[in-house]
């Protein structure tokens, strides 16, 4: 009876120390670890030991997570660390954590902008189209390959590769372009019925003369008027040209030399594509010499009584202007309009030099102000001088002078001396161009004498350059002609002689063409 005593003690004993040891609870999360792209989802799944009560409770750091452990991660626009926890009812001490790495999703296309997003082009002329790509960031995109289209491909074709679209008719189409599912907006393209081109008018020819035999092709020719589009051509006679340069209001172009075999009148016009001719002027061929008239300083006497004898005959002249005394009114210099009137009415702007001084003796930063500062001076005003006078007939001494390079260097086609006297042809240095001075103080200031220059120079075909420069203008303190002065009487005289004789006149740059020299060849 005791051992059975013992032994149910012993049994006691042994229930009473089981029931009292403490449970064991342990959470684990599965998987431990995952990377998921912004908005996806991830099944998770927790265990948990030591309970017959199993039920977790769901929690996360950023996105959501249902009560069954299903985590969809956040939009994010970087790289970023979630975490998801499975926490025990049974003992809400114990949990498990996952990491979650979220990753923004990879660029995908989302949107095509098409540019231009409206044009208008003519019948048969084209119109580029491009595409660009955008992602869901707003970012763009490289490596899309699109496809054009054009809503109505008897109006506008297009290219469906490179998005060049070509007017077919009259009409309106929209172009869009796509890649996979995504379309741009569409970009109307009007196509316009060609218009017709400008009627063109022809005002003179620049020069009008060559010269039987000359030493090469006739170089530049230009046409001056208006309505000239690209794509016009010069009919030379029954020779047709291609020029050389064309804008609205001048063609140039080269003549072979050929065409100058004999004395002739050649009639020049211009055609622009798909027109019929214009209205031809005379280009006149000749074996005879020919006069530039020039006037020195930019004096207002000779703009206001020099140049309206000019402007009624039709003459041009070469005007060289001293850049800085342009407005001094007081000194008896013409003002920058008065400038732009005379360049308007066809006659040349010639250089002059900054401030008239001897060349020889300025130093050399003065010698380039002088001669490429007063070019740059005129060619800011709009003006394009491509001659240049001496002043007081230096010019350095020799053709090799300090003085004639940087004549050169200034960008001239020639230069003309003063008070030297002398005719020119092609053999001329176009940089000592030879000039004979009209004026009271050397007694050359009469008709007879101007005129006898122009008889010599059309007889021995030569060029010869007269030089003028102040006009009716009085000494105050002898009550004499000023010393460089001529009177209106002897230009209208010599201007009377040109018109009766038919003497060819032209421009100091008009009659280097015409004897093809230019210091810049």
């Amino acid at each position: 009876m005791k051992r059975i005593a013992s032994l149910l003690g012993l049994i006691l004993c042994s229930v009473l120390a089981f029931a009292v040891k403490p449970t064991r609870i342990t959470v684990a999360i599965s998987p431990a670890t995952a990377t998921l792209y912004s908005g996806a989802t991830k099944q998770f799944t927790a265990t948990v030991r030591g309970t017959i009560n199993t039920a977790v409770t769901w929690s996360t750091t950023a996105g959501t997570v249902t009560s069954g452990g299903l985590y969809t991660a956040p939009v994010v626009a970087a790289t970023t660390t979630t975490y998801v926890t499975a926490t025990s009812v049974a003992d809400t001490t114990k949990k498990a954590t996952a990491a979650i790495t979220v990753n923004r999703l990879p660029p995908t296309l989302r949107q095509i902008a098409l540019s231009p997003s409206s044009a208008s082009i003519n019948v048969g002329s084209t119109q580029q189209f491009a595409a660009t790509a955008y992602d869901q960031y707003g970012h763009t995109m490289t490596g899309v390959a699109f496809t054009f289209l054009s809503s109505n491909y008897s109006v506008a074709m297009i290219a469906s590769a490179s998005g060049l679209a070509t007017g077919e008719a009259v009409g309106t189409a929209y172009i869009s372009a796509y890649s996979g599912s995504v379309t741009s907006k569409t970009a109307p393209l009007t196509v316009s019925a060609v218009a017709p081109p400008p009627p063109i008018t022809l005002a003179r020819l620049s020069p009008n003369i060559g010269l039987v035999g000359m030493n090469g092709d006739y170089k530049s020719l230009t046409i001056v008027g208006t309505g000239f589009i690209s794509g016009a051509v010069v009919n030379f006679g029954s020779d047709v040209l291609t020029p050389t340069a064309v804008t609205p209001t001048a063609v140039t172009v080269t003549v072979p030399v050929a065409d100058f075999s004999t004395v002739r009148t050649v009639s020049v016009s211009v055609t622009n594509p798909g027109t019929s001719p214009s209205a031809s002027l005379p280009f006149y061929i000749t074996d005879q010499g020919f006069v530039s008239l020039t006037f020195d300083d930019g004096y207002y006497s000779a703009y206001s009584k020099g140049l309206p004898i000019l402007d009624a005959a039709g003459i041009k002249s070469t005007f060289y202007t001293i850049t800085t005394l342009v407005g001094d009114t007081i000194d008896g210099y013409v003002t920058q309009s008065q400038l732009q009137a005379l360049y308007k009415n066809g006659h040349e702007i010639g250089n002059h030099t900054r401030t008239h001084p001897f060349l020889s003796t300025v130093s050399p930063t003065q010698l380039t102000s002088e001669t490429s500062g007063a070019q740059q001076d005129l060619q800011g005003w709009g003006y394009n001088p491509t001659t240049l006078a001496y002043p007081y007939d230096d010019y350095g001494g020799s053709s090799t002078s300090a003085v004639v390079a940087a004549v050169k260097a200034s960008g001239v086609r020639g230069a003309r001396d003063s008070d030297y006297g002398g005719y020119n042809n092609s053999t001329t240095f176009p940089l000592l161009l030879d000039s004979m001075p009209s004026e009271y103080d050397l007694s050359t200031d009469n008709v007879a004498t101007v005129t006898g220059w122009i008889q010599q120079a059309v007889a021995s075909k030569m060029w010869v350059i007269i030089l003028w420069h102040r006009v009716d203008e009085i000494d105050p303190n002898t009550g004499a002609p000023n010393p460089i002065s001529v009177s209106s009487a002897v230009i209208q005289g010599v201007v009377n002689y040109i018109v009766q004789n038919g003497v060819h006149v032209v421009t100091d740059s008009e009659g280097l063409v015409v004897e093809n020299l230019n210091a810049q060849q």
